[in-house]
C-alpha cells in the first residue's frame, strides 16, 4: 500500500508540475502544431526597426494571434514571428490598449498603452512600458494621467520614438504641441519643450524628432509646420485643392519628406517641408487591383524603414515600397520557425503525457487502493452530481439569459426612441451641404453638433449611461462619418452592408450589436431622406453596454450561486439521508475489517431493528467464538517463543515456530556477548535453593531486557551468566554491555537496602561465524548455536576478573562495533587467551567501570598503550618502567601489574625462543560446545 501511495503522490506531482509547465504557455494551445504560417489580418499599427524588424499591433474581435483582441506581433524581414505579446487586462477594472511601439539596438520594446475604462471606454492614462528580450516586462519607463472623459479609447501620446538611449513622444491639444524626452538612464526627470498653437488649429496629429521640424495635421484635413517660435506654415494642402479626406499616420523623415495616409483613392502621399508643391502620390486604389485588395479597404499605418523604403499596412497585408513608391514586396502571411513549431508539438504532447498519468494514475487507485471496489455514497454521487449539476446550471442559464434578454430590450427600446428624435431633430439639407474636413466646427457642422446633442439634452448623462451618436453621409452609395463622440475624423469611409442599405432605403430603422472582448455595444441606424425623398444620411444612435452588462453579471452571478448552495443543500440531504441508510452496513462492515486485519475485540453495536441489526448479532457470537480459539492457540504461541526466540526463527527465514523443520539451518556472522556473575559458587553456597532460583530469576529480569532493546537475542540462560547474540551490529553489544555495566549498579544499591552482598560482573564482547539450525528426530527437534567463537568469548570473560576489566572485547568484536569511536577503551595488547591458538588483541572498555577506576584508566591510557608497545618491541626495562609508572598512579590496574611482572621477569631471565610479543595468562583451555537454545 505504501508503495502504491508513493506512487499515487509521484503521478500527482508529475502531473501539477507538467500541467502548470503547460499552463505557462496555455496561449499556445490555440495553434495547430502543425501550422506553418497563418495570414496577417486586422493590423492597426506597423512600426519597422534599424534591422529591418516589423513590429505590428493586431486589433480583431477573433484574433488569430492570440485568444485576446490584441496583441503585438515581432516579425523578421522574412515574415518569420519571433515573438507575441498578447494583450494583458488591467486593474480596478480597466484593460490596455496597444497604441504604439519603439525597439532599441539590444531588442528591447518600449510599448505604448492606454489604460482604458472597460465599463465607459474613457482612458484613465497612458504608460509606456519596458519589455526586455527575453520576454520579461520589467518597468513602467513613464505614465500620465487623464481625467475621466478627457479620452475615449485612445490617448494623446504619439509619435514614440527610441534614439541614442532616449524615448521621445509628442502630444497635441487645442493650445500645445509638447514635445517630451526621456533618457532611459535617469527617466525620472524628462525634458519637456513645449509650442504654442494658434488659435482654433483644431490639431489632430502631430510629428517630428526635433524642434524645428514639428509637423500637425488638423480636423480640417490640413498638414502644419510648426515653428520653434510658435508661427505655423501650412504645407497641404495645396491652394485652391479640396480636401476630402483628413491626413492620418503622418510621418516626417530627416529630407524633410512628408508621408501620410488618405481615405481617397490616393492612398500615400508625400509632400515636402520646404517645397509643398512637389505633393506626389506613391500609392494609389488603382496601383493595388492586382493584389485583389478590397476597394473599400483602408490603410491603416505607416512606418519608415532606416533604407529609405516605406511600409504601408492594410488589415491583412503589408506593402513595402521604395523611395519612388515602388512595391518592393508584399507580406500577407506570418511563418512560424522550426524552433516554434517544435516546442507547440511538445506542449500538445504534455496534454497526452497528462492523459496518460491520469488514467494510469485512476486505474492505479481503482485497483490497488480502491480494491476495484466503488463505494455506495460515491455510485450515487457519480451519478447523481452531474444530473443534479447539469440542471442547476440550466435553470441558472435560462434565469440569466432572461434577463439578459429584458434588460437588451429596454436599451433597444430607449436608442429606437433616441433615434427617432435625431431624425426629426436633424436636418437633411444641412448634411447635403457638408462637402469636405475643411467645413469642420464651421456654421453647418455647429448647427449639425447641437442638433445631435439636444438628443440626450437634459435626458441623460452620456459620459455614465454609455450613450453615443453617430452621424453619417450618404455619398455614391457610400457612408461618409461627419461627427461622433469620440473624435472620429470627417468623411472617414464606413461600409454598408447589403442587408443594412436595403433597410434603410426602404425607410427602415435598423437595430443591431456588436461586441468584442473590449466593449460590447447596441445600435440603431435611422435613415435621414431630404426633400426629394433621397437617402441623404444616417444618424447612429447606441449604447456601450459594458456598465449594465457588468450589473447583469453581477445579477447572474448572484442568483448562480444561489442556485449552487441550493445544489450543494441538496447534495448534502442526498448524502446523509444516503449515510443514515447504510449506517449499519458500515458498522457491520468496519467491523468485519476490524475482526480481519486483526482486532479480535471487535464488537458490532447496530440498533437498527431489523435484518441488519440481526447480522450483527450473529456476527458478536461468530466473533466472540473466534476469540476464544484464538486466545488458545496464541497462549500456546507465546509458550514457545520462551523456548526459541523469535528472532532465531527469523534469521532462519521463517514467519513462526511450527514452520520450523528438522535440518533448517543459516550461516551468518554475529557478536556474541557472554556476561557472567563473577564468584557465583560462593554465592549460592550462603543461599538455599528457592533463594538461589529468586536471585537468578532477578538477574536475569533485571539485565534480560537491556540486551532485547539493544537488539540482542538471549541464546541461552547460563545459571550464573548470559549467553546473547547481536546479528545486526557490534555497536549494539557495545551499548548492551556498558547499559548492563550502569544498571549493576542501581542493582547493587537495592541489595545493599536489603543487607545483601554486592555482585561483580564481567563482560566479553566477540565476532566471527555462527551456524544457527534444527537438529533432533522427528518428534522433538531444538534450536542450536554451533561456534567455535561462543567458546573463545566464554573463555575471555573469564579474563575479566584476571586483567581487571569490566568489559573485554576483542578486535573482531571493536571491528564490528565501527572502531575504538565513541568508546572509553584502552588496548590491552596481544593476549594468548588459549593455550595452542594464535594470540587475540583485547581491548578493555573501561567505560562500564566505577567512576573512580573509569577516571584513573582514562588518565594513565597513553602511558599504559606507550608500554604495551615497548613491551611488544622486546624493549623489557623501558616496558617496566612504563608500567610501573601506571601502578603508582593507578594501583588497582590488574593489567598493568601482569605486564610489570612479566616485562620484569623477561628482562632479567629472557624469552623464550617461542615468545610473539603476547601476554600469556593462565586460562585453561575450553571443548568446543554446543549451546542449546
Amino acid at each position: 500500500m505504501k508503495k502504491t501511495l508513493v506512487q499515487l503522490l509521484l503521478i500527482a506531482v508529475l502531473i501539477s508540475s507538467v500541467g502548470a509547465f503547460a499552463y505557462r504557455y496555455k496561449q499556445e494551445y490555440a495553434y495547430s502544431p502543425v501550422l506553418r504560417d497563418i495570414p496577417l489580418e486586422a493590423l492597426s499599427k506597423v512600426v519597422v526597426d534599424g534591422s529591418g524588424n516589423l513590429y505590428t499591433i493586431n486589433q480583431s474581435n477573433e484574433d488569430r494571434y492570440h485568444d485576446s483582441d490584441e496583441s503585438i506581433v515581432k516579425l523578421d524581414p522574412a515574415g518569420r514571428i519571433q515573438y507575441q505579446l498578447p494583450q494583458q487586462t488591467g486593474e480596478n477594472g480597466t484593460y490596455y490598449n496597444f497604441e504604439d511601439v519603439a525597439a532599441d539596438p539590444a531588442g528591447n520594446l518600449y510599448i505604448l498603452r492606454a489604460v482604458v475604462d472597460f465599463e465607459d471606454l474613457h482612458v484613465r492614462a497612458e504608460e509606456i512600458v519596458r519589455h526586455h528580450s527575453d520576454g520579461r516586462t520589467d518597468q513602467v519607463v513613464y505614465r500620465r494621467e487623464y481625467e475621466r472623459g478627457q479620452y475615449y479609447v485612445r490617448g494623446n501620446i504619439q509619435a514614440l520614438q527610441y534614439r541614442d538611449g532616449s524615448l521621445s513622444f509628442l502630444s497635441v491639444d487645442d493650445q500645445y504641441v509638447e514635445m517630451l524626452q526621456i533618457d532611459l538612464a535617469n527617466p525620472s526627470q524628462p525634458e519637456l519643450l513645449r509650442l504654442q498653437l494658434p488659435e482654433n488649429s483644431y490639431a489632430y496629429q502631430v510629428a517630428g524628432s526635433e524642434p524645428d521640424k514639428i509637423i500637425y495635421s488638423t480636423r480640417q484635413g490640413e498638414i502644419y509646420w510648426l515653428q520653434r517660435d510658435g508661427t505655423t506654415r501650412r504645407v497641404y494642402p495645396l491652394a485652391g485643392e479640396t480636401v476630402r479626406a483628413v491626413p492620418e499616420s503622418l510621418r516626417l523623415d530627416d529630407n524633410g519628406d512628408i508621408y501620410f495616409l488618405t481615405h481617397t483613392d490616393q492612398l500615400l502621399r508625400r509632400t515636402n517641408l520646404h517645397h509643398p508643391d512637389r505633393l506626389e502620390t506613391l500609392l494609389s486604389r488603382d496601383s493595388l487591383t492586382k493584389w485583389r485588395l478590397e476597394t473599400s479597404a483602408l490603410a491603416a499605418d505607416l512606418a519608415l524603414g532606416d533604407d529609405n523604403s516605406v511600409i504601408v499596412a492594410f488589415s491583412d497585408r503589408v506593402f513595402k515600397l521604395d523611395k519612388q513608391g515602388k512595391i518592393q514586396h508584399v507580406m500577407d502571411k506570418a511563418v512560424y520557425d522550426g524552433k516554434t513549431l517544435a516546442f507547440r508539438l511538445l506542449l500538445w504532447s504534455l496534454l497526452l503525457v497528462i492523459a496518460g498519468l491520469t488514467v494510469y494514475g485512476g486505474r492505479l487507485l481503482y485497483v490497488r487502493v480502491m480494491g476495484r471496489k466503488v463505494s455506495i455514497i460515491l455510485k450515487q454521487i457519480i451519478v447523481l452530481v452531474p444530473v443534479i449539476a447539469a440542471g442547476m446550471l440550466y435553470l441558472s442559464y435560462t434565469i440569466s439569459s432572461t434577463f439578459g434578454e429584458q434588460l437588451e430590450e429596454e436599451v433597444l427600446r430607449d436608442i429606437e426612441l433616441f433615434g427617432y428624435d435625431g431624425a426629426l431633430l436633424i436636418e437633411p439639407e444641412l448634411l447635403k451641404q457638408m462637402k469636405s474636413p475643411q467645413q469642420y466646427m464651421g456654421p453647418v457642422y455647429q448647427e449639425l453638433k447641437e442638433a445631435m446633442d439636444s438628443v440626450f439634452e437634459e435626458t441623460v448623462d452620456m459620459m455614465d449611461s454609455g450613450f453615443y451618436n453617430r452621424l453619417y453621409k450618404f455619398e455614391n452609395e457610400r457612408l461618409y462619418l461627419i461627427m461622433d463622440d469620440e473624435g472620429t475624423n470627417m468623411f472617414t469611409p464606413f461600409p454598408l452592408d447589403p442587408d443594412r442599405r436595403a433597410a434603410l432605403q426602404a425607410n427602415e430603422l435598423f437595430t443591431s450589436e456588436e461586441a468584442s472582448h473590449k466593449a460590447k455595444q447596441v445600435y440603431a441606424l435611422v435613415p435621414l431622406f431630404d426633400e426629394q425623398e433621397n437617402l441623404t444620411g444616417v444618424y447612429e444612435v447606441g449604447r456601450h453596454t459594458n456598465g449594465f452588462l457588468r450589473d447583469s453579471e453581477a445579477v447572474s452571478f448572484t442568483i448562480t450561486m444561489k442556485i449552487i448552495t441550493i445544489f450543494v443543500l441538496i447534495l448534502l440531504g442526498l448524502i446523509v439521508m444516503t449515510i443514515y441508510v447504510l449506517l449499519s452496513i458500515r458498522k457491520l462492515r468496519n467491523g468485519v475489517q476490524g475482526f480481519a486485519d486483526g482486532n479480535l475485540d471487535a464488537v458490532v453495536t447496530i440498533r437498527s431493528r431489523d435484518e441488519v441489526e440481526e447480522l450483527g448479532h450473529q456476527f458478536n457470537q461468530m466473533a466472540e467464538r473466534i476469540r476464544e480459539q484464538m486466545s488458545q492457540m496464541m497462549a500456546l504461541h507465546e509458550a514457545s517463543y520462551r523456548f526459541v526466540p523469535q528472532q532465531f526463527i527469523e534469521h532462519l527465514g521463517k514467519n513462526s515456530i511450527i514452520d520450523l523443520q528438522m535440518g533448517d539451518h543459516v550461516k551468518q556472522e554475529m557478536t556474541i556477548l557472554t556476561a557472567n556473575i563473577r564468584s557465583f559458587h560462593l554465592l549460592v553456597q550462603e543461599m538455599t535453593t528457592e533463594q538461589n532460583f529468586r536471585f537468578i530469576n532477578a538477574f536475569l529480569r533485571t539485565f534480560s531486557p537491556i540486551i532485547t532493546k539493544h537488539g540482542g537475542i538471549v541464546s541461552e540462560y547460563l545459571g550464573s551468566g548470559i549467553l546473547a547474540l547481536f546479528p545486526q551490529q557490534g555497536g549494539q553489544a557495545v551499548e548492551a554491555a556498558v547499559a548492563m555495566r550502569e544498571q549493576l549498579h542501581l542493582f547493587n544499591e537495592k541489595r545493599g537496602r536489603e543487607g545483601k552482598k554486592a555482585i561483580e560482573i564481567g563482560i566479553a564482547i566477540h565476532s566471527g561465524p555462527l551456524m544457527l539450525g534444527i537438529i533432533g528426530e522427528e518428534e522433538r527437534v531444538e534450536g542450536k548455536v554451533i561456534s567455535d567463537e561462543v567458546n573463545r568469548t566464554a573463555s575471555l570473560e573469564g579474563l575479566t576478573e584476571t586483567l581487571g576489566a569490566s568489559i573485554l572485547i576483542s578486535e573482531a568484536g571493536l571491528f564490528a562495533a565501527g572502531g575504538l569511536q565513541p568508546y572509553s577503551c584502552r588496548n590491552l595488547g596481544m593476549v594468548q587467551v588459549e593455550q595452542g591458538r594464535e594470540p587475540i588483541l583485547l581491548y578493555d572498555v573501561y567505560q562500564g567501570d566505577a567512576d573512580r577506576m573509569r577516571q584513573r584508566k582514562a588518565y594513565t591510557k597513553d602511558w599504559f598503550e606507550e608500554a604495551i608497545l615497548l613491551y611488544q618491541q622486546g624493549r623489557f626495562f623501558d616496558a617496566r618502567e612504563g608500567f610501573l609508572r601506571v601502578i603508582r598512579h593507578n594501583p588497582l590496574d590488574k593489567a598493568a601489574k601482569h605486564y610489570f611482572f612479566l616485562s620484569d621477569q623477561y628482562y632479567q631471565s629472557g624469552t623464550g625462543k617461542d615468545w610473539n610479543g603476547s601476554l600469556t595468562l593462565a586460562v585453561p583451555p575450553m571443548t568446543e560446545k554446543s549451546v542449546v537454545i
